[in-house]
């Protein structure tokens, strides 16, 4: 039942995201290249690559932090080899 009650408020969140998107072009004078519109939406991506190590800890530790049920465990050297059966 709450995955359903989920579902529903996602597909309203979607459908007001969709309405006020709308509007919001609808009051624009001059529209401007849709690919302006769309970078905007995103977050702004790092110059320097993918997250360092350091770079997820600290956020994983910001979370944690904020109370987020996270356990973080520092592992030393590369991990367990799998064996095939």
């Amino acid at each position: 039942m709450r995955g359903w009650v989920q579902r529903r408020r996602d597909d309203h969140d979607l459908a007001t995201y969709g309405a006020w998107r709308c509007e919001f072009f609808a009051r624009q004078d001059k529209i401007r290249p849709v690919g302006q519109y769309l970078s905007a939406d995103k977050p702004a991506a790092k110059a320097s690559g993918p997250q360092t190590p350091a770079e997820r800890a600290l956020a994983f530790r910001a979370l944690q932090a904020a109370g987020a049920p996270i356990k973080i465990e520092v592992l030393d050297g590369p991990p367990p080899r799998r064996r095939k059966e």
